[in-house]
């Protein structure tokens, strides 16, 4: 291989602090360092201060790292690739009452595709780093070595879970270098290489597209409001109306307009009837209807290779997350006839959303993830009677 090819390598730089670390990191190992700043999203007219997006404020951050690390960088345009493959597709999930994850989108066909084939097309390099809390290691399997994706070492901070829908192709290639941090000591870190101002940011949370709206006030410019029948999942009877299906994701509390019934405890969803455009609400947050020990996932995929148990005997105990901020759980795979999967989980699980992803895991090693098509029959439904807590205390790893 080409040496000059192989000592250059592209980080994706965002302005924040892990990837500005991650590039110091790597000029500190003797690459010869490229910067990119992707432009993922075009800001319209009618976005204000507290509105728009942040990216403006991150490019002149990426640009002052830059300069202080003495690198070059590229601003480079993904916005239609963006809005084809992450954005519509998001918005297509809502209307169909789904739940998605744009996140695991935006790094399987923008990052780690679009920019990684900008890479090699472009600065003449197969080599791209981002600030992401993951790891990559290369194991062997007989004579055959072949690389895997690892959780962060920093366990609160792992952001593998974003990655479960990368390709083994692109692995090899691929640099994480706080992947073996903990995030207390990034911050140090960049405060040693006299980036104060950029270790002191507030941490970005949620869609940069979304900024500082309520979801609900973003969603309906794009998805006309269509209102229905909010009925309760123990009477049938009509509570209310809500706004819309795309407004509103399972597990969620809801407050009904033009209310027809009081109820004595908060209103949670518990099932959308997109047919019918009728939202079941539960009264209270740990209402059995919210609950399920079981739930169906799409076609998944692997990583690597479809476990080899799993393939053999239909049956696989692993474990999985469908929230990035959960501790794994251990579950039961089983393959369907049309290579899906049924998931059973040894405890009930609050809210399972349609449209998310069930990521699984062997210890720390990502296997691969799943989308989950139909959250399973409710305990209400199964006539539970047993007290409930929410999984959410159990799960959460903060």
């Amino acid at each position: 291989m080409n040496l000059h090819i192989k000592k250059r390598i592209v980080c994706a730089m965002s302005g924040g602090v892990d990837s500005s670390v991650s590039a110091a990191l790597l000029k500190k190992k003797g690459y010869e360092v490229i910067g990119c700043f992707m432009r993922n999203w075009e800001k319209h007219e009618d976005d204000d201060s507290t509105t728009k997006c942040t990216s403006d404020k991150d490019l002149e951050d990426a640009i002052y790292v830059s300069n202080q690390l003495n690198i070059r960088l590229h601003i480079v345009d993904f916005i239609k690739d963006y809005w084809t493959k992450v954005f519509e597709p998001f918005l297509d999930d809502y209307q169909h009452g789904l739940t998605p994850n744009p996140d695991i989108l935006c790094n399987k066909y923008v990052k780690f595709n679009s920019l990684f084939k900008y890479c090699q097309e472009r600065l003449d390099t197969t080599y791209l780093a981002t600030g992401h809390y993951a790891q990559v290691k290369q194991d062997k399997q007989g004579i055959k070595y072949y690389y895997k994706l690892m959780r962060g070492y920093d366990m609160k901070k792992d952001q593998s879970f974003f990655l479960c829908h990368l390709e083994k192709s692109v692995l090899p290639f691929i640099e994480f270098p706080i992947g073996g941090m903990m995030k207390s000591d990034v911050k140090r870190l960049a405060n040693e290489l006299n980036l104060e101002r950029i270790s002191q940011k507030t941490e970005s949370m949620g869609l940069c597209f979304i900024g500082k709206r309520k979801f609900s006030s973003f969603i309906s410019q794009y998805i006309s409001d269509n209102i229905g029948h909010i009925k309760s999942i123990e009477t049938n009877e009509i509570i209310g109306e809500h706004y819309g299906l795309h407004r509103y994701t399972i597990g969620q509390r809801i407050t009904p307009i033009n209310k027809q019934h009081k109820s004595s405890k908060p209103l949670f969803i518990a099932k959308k009837d997109l047919i019918n455009n009728i939202i079941y609400a539960a009264p209270g947050t740990n209402h059995p209807a919210l609950f399920t020990k079981s739930f169906d996932t799409d076609i998944p995929h692997w990583i690597n290779e479809i476990p080899c148990l799993l393939k053999e005997t239909g049956q696989y105990q692993c474990d999985f997350r469908f929230q990035h901020k959960h501790r794994p759980l251990p579950v039961m795979l089983s393959l369907t006839a049309k290579n899906t999967l049924h998931v059973s989980l040894p405890i009930p699980i609050r809210a399972i959303c349609p449209g998310q992803y069930a990521v699984f895991y062997n210890e720390n090693e990502v296997l691969g993830a799943a989308r989950i098509i139909d959250s399973g029959t409710s305990l209400y439904d199964l006539q539970w009677t047993e007290p409930l807590i929410s999984s959410d205390l159990i799960l959460n790893m903060c």
